[in-house]
């Protein structure tokens, strides 16, 4: 059976129109047309199918590069789904991670990225689905087979399939060596070397964090510095590796004496700083205070050396003592001085021990007046010689015809007024001098000097002023410093005391006991004098441990060839153990009170009739 071709399957044959023209010859120009018209219809069908051909070899060849790059790229490539499976893996992922890509793909999440780290994972796909862009990469860890944790810096790509999204693409690279490096930078830079310890950058950073959570609370912090006694001593002593050792283990005790909230810094040299977050006031912060006081009373072993540890600490409460955490810093430095200079263990910020508190500020300015304007006096303490009780010196002290007359000597160190302070009672004291000299009586006269002073180059110049002029000779002024102050910084105080010695003025070590002196010191310092501190001698009579210190120092001061003085003496049976034990000189309120200099006059004469 022969079925006749139509026109349309003839042309699509490829039969001539001519022979379609003679083969329909009935109607030829329909079919002519008919013909054009087909023709053109399968011409542009022959285009298409070229086009499609076409793009669907660019296709291929674009997918294939696609995957070729994806396979070979260095970074991290995968694919996600919207449930957070892997879809697609390249080659770095499985080297970094330890996987092959079957393990991959078919793996919980769970496994690859830890539980810590899925609010990332959700803020990226968020990020994604809603289209925001991400300002920087997501840092997300993920888990390796070896159980590391690898950081993975990870720029996301929206993968839609029809328009609807079906997960995400991610190229990401390993930043974990970056990161360790950068937060072990930040450490350094964050923390003291020797100690390990916040340092002053990150203990004022936690302060000002502490100070917004505070105020947002209505809560109270404390903000405490804590300064060793002593210290330099030790590293001049031993060495500079045994005071090393010696913070660190310092600071091993107070971070253990230490809640976790808190923070204990080391600022620098021996001095520490303590925040303290949301305590309830001022007696949990004492409570603080003396927990960290007694952490350090134990002696610390350094390098087979037993070694005692003191300390003092200011506080400085927010919002109480200041609201901004440079106020509260400085604060609870006012008060750590106002510790020291008390001598007692902790001092809270007090006003009236600020320098720049404004009530400071006016004293100042009548301090300057009372030197210049005779608004100061000075009374004197007799030293009588053990044995003989003859009187054959005096210790002068200074006073001020004021109600805050108490304040004036921190005032004086801390508003540049010491210096003139000092030649105003050299001045005085060796004016009385030349007085009882005249009247035949020939006395040491002491003047106490401050650490402070100590540390001034020019003080042996304006000493050498102030004795110029009387008729008092050097060799009758004695100057008086306390063993801490001389041994805070030793070698200064050699060079200084070298140069008053060549003066001729006899030199005292104050309150000799209560510090941490290298022997081997004492014997290098021009001194002619040691002065036992009063707290050894006020319970003498009925403390024998005191007994003992009392008889060492004087055996080490007479092996020495110096003078030993005893202070404090308040009672007779003090006296007569003083005198059995070979002691010097004595003076306290046995003897006589600081007198002023007239009335010193009178007991002086009372006393030699």
């Amino acid at each position: 059976l022969i079925v006749p071709l139509t026109i349309l399957e003839l042309v699509a044959l490829g039969v001539p129109q001519a022979d379609l023209a003679l083969k329909f010859g009935q109607g030829g120009p329909a079919i002519v047309l008919a013909m054009v018209a087909v023709g053109a219809v399968v011409g542009r069908l022959r285009d298409l199918g070229l086009q499609v051909g076409s793009e669907s070899l660019a296709r291929r060849a674009s997918d294939r590069r696609y995957a070729e790059l994806f396979e070979n790229a260095h970074d991290v490539v995968f694919t996600y789904n919207l449930e957070c499976e892997l879809t697609n893996v390249n080659r770095a992922t499985e080297r970094l991670l330890g996987y092959s890509r079957e393990e991959l793909l078919g793996m919980d999440p769970g496994i690859l990225i830890p539980g810590d780290q899925w609010d990332k994972v959700r803020l990226m796909l968020n990020d994604c689905l809603a289209g925001r862009p991400a300002p920087s990469p997501y840092e997300i860890e993920w888990l390796t087979r070896d159980g590391r944790i690898v950081i993975l810096e990870i720029s996301p790509l929206l993968l839609t399939e029809n328009g609807a999204p079906i997960g995400i693409q991610g190229i990401a690279r390993d930043a974990t060596e970056r990161k360790r490096i950068e937060e072990t930078l930040r450490h350094q830079a964050l923390h003291d070397p020797l100690t390990g310890l916040p340092n002053r950058t990150l203990l004022e950073d936690r302060l000002a964090q502490e100070v917004k959570r505070a105020e947002r609370d209505e809560g109270v912090l404390g903000v405490m510095i804590l300064d060793l006694e002593e210290f330099k001593a030790v590293n001049d002593t031993f060495g500079h590796q045994v005071g090393d050792d010696l913070l660190r283990q310092v600071g091993e005790r107070l971070a253990a004496a230490t809640r976790d909230v808190d923070t204990v810094a080391r600022m620098g040299g021996d001095e520490f700083g303590i925040v303290l977050g949301g305590i309830r006031g001022e007696e949990e912060a004492a409570t603080s205070a003396k927990r960290l006081l007694g952490a350090l009373e134990e002696s610390v072993l350094v390098e087979g050396q037993w070694i005692s540890v003191g300390a003092s600490v200011g506080i400085a409460l927010f919002p109480q003592h200041g609201a901004e955490p440079a106020a509260l810093m400085r604060r609870a430095h006012v008060a750590l001085y106002a510790a020291k200079r008390a001598g007692r263990g902790y001092s809270f910020y007090a006003a009236e021990d600020d320098q720049f508190n404004p009530r400071r500020l006016a004293l100042r300015a009548e301090l300057r007046d009372a030197i210049e304007n005779g608004g100061l006096e000075l009374h004197f303490q007799p030293q009588v010689e053990c044995g003989s009780g003859r009187v054959v010196g005096v210790e002068a002290l200074v006073r001020w015809r004021h109600p805050d007359h108490d304040l004036f000597i921190p005032i004086a160190e801390h508003s540049g007024l010491m210096g003139q302070l000092t030649a105003w009672v050299i001045g005085e004291a060796l004016n009385w001098s030349d007085l009882w000299s005249q009247q035949g009586r020939r006395l040491m006269v002491a003047v106490n000097l401050s650490a402070l002073q100590l540390q001034d180059r020019q003080l042996p110049d304006a000493i050498a002023e102030a004795v110029r002029g009387h008729q008092a000779s050097a060799g009758r002024l004695q100057i008086e410093l306390t063993e801490s102050a001389v041994m805070a910084d030793a070698e200064r105080a050699l060079e200084i005391l070298g140069s008053l010695s060549e003066l001729g003025i006899r030199l005292s070590i104050d309150d000799f006991g209560t510090g941490y002196s290298s022997l081997s010191y004492l014997r290098q310092l021009p001194v002619q004098e040691i002065k036992i501190d009063r707290s050894f001698v006020v319970d003498l009579p009925r403390s024998e441990s005191d007994a003992v210190i009392v008889r060492s120092i004087i055996d080490l001061g007479h092996n020495l060839g110096l003078s030993v003085v005893a202070e404090g003496v308040e009672e007779g049976a003090a006296l007569t153990m003083l005198e059995r034990l070979g002691c010097d000189l004595v003076q306290g309120y046995h003897l006589s009170r600081p007198l002023p200099a007239l009335e010193f006059g009178r007991w002086l004469a009372d006393r030699e009739a």
